[in-house]
């Protein structure tokens, strides 16, 4: 089977990423996206730009607002201006490939995705049983969290949610834990190459026809950004007054 050729945008944490069939880019410097992306784009394609291109995807999030923003709209103008459709990531669905087929089935095991500083807890996951996993997102005070069963593609069990802290270790996941783990690594053991999950994710996401066109590629916020609660506060107060 010939490789599926893609263009892969995930702008959600603080490190830009930047995935094709053929290369990765993973930046060290944080929250670079609006200056960082295009241009990196044009240096991983080349001469070709798209020419031959098959899918953009994106991380649609969860994950930062402003990020997803970013990367939602340059994916959509690439994939309209190349003619080509679009593939929308799930970070809490990304998250659970890593245990599903990463070969690890032991309980307790623990992801974190840092930047080059080291200092960018984003994502915890664990075994809650040899079958179920848990992905949670650092949301700043709240996280995204979701429950999957074991499978390609992984199977929604629950969610996807926003928890406390306390509601999170209520299920049996503690953020604090993975607190002095670097890179992307599953107790200890390094993952493999980021890439080769983003290149799983899609080759399902073909196969299964979950793809879009680029006018019907929408975020996945799970909750209103604050700008959004504050207009509707807003707009409540000035109902209020009336």
């Amino acid at each position: 089977m010939e490789a599926i050729k893609y263009l892969a945008i995930d702008t959600t944490g603080k490190y830009l990423k930047l995935f094709t069939h053929e290369a990765a880019f993973c930046d060290t410097r944080a929250l670079s996206h609006s200056v960082s992306l295009m241009p990196k784009i044009a240096e991983m394609l080349g001469e070709n730009r798209l020419k031959g291109m098959e899918y953009i995807a994106v991380n649609v999030g969860p994950g930062s607002f402003t990020g997803i923003r970013i990367g939602v709209a340059t994916a959509k103008m690439l994939a309209y201006a190349a003619d080509i459709p679009v593939i929308p990531i799930n970070s809490l669905e990304l998250n659970a490939y890593v245990m599903f087929n990463a070969g690890s089935r032991s309980i307790g095991n623990q992801v974190s995705d840092k930047g080059g500083d080291g200092n960018d807890l984003s994502s915890v996951i664990r075994h809650l049983s040899s079958d179920r996993i848990c992905s949670v997102i650092n949301g700043s005070n709240t996280y995204y969290y979701a429950e999957y069963g074991a499978g390609r593609p992984p199977k929604l069990r629950f969610g996807p949610a926003m928890l406390t802290s306390d509601e999170v270790r209520l299920r049996a996941v503690d953020m604090s834990a993975a607190g002095d783990t670097a890179g992307l690594k599953i107790a200890g053991i390094e993952m493999p190459d980021p890439g080769a999950l983003y290149r799983m994710y899609i080759e399902d996401a073909v196969n299964e026809g979950r793809v879009c066109n680029p006018v019907d590629l929408e975020a996945f916020y799970i909750q209103p950004s604050q700008a959004e609660k504050q207009m509707t506060n807003d707009y409540m107060s000035l109902r209020g007054a009336r």
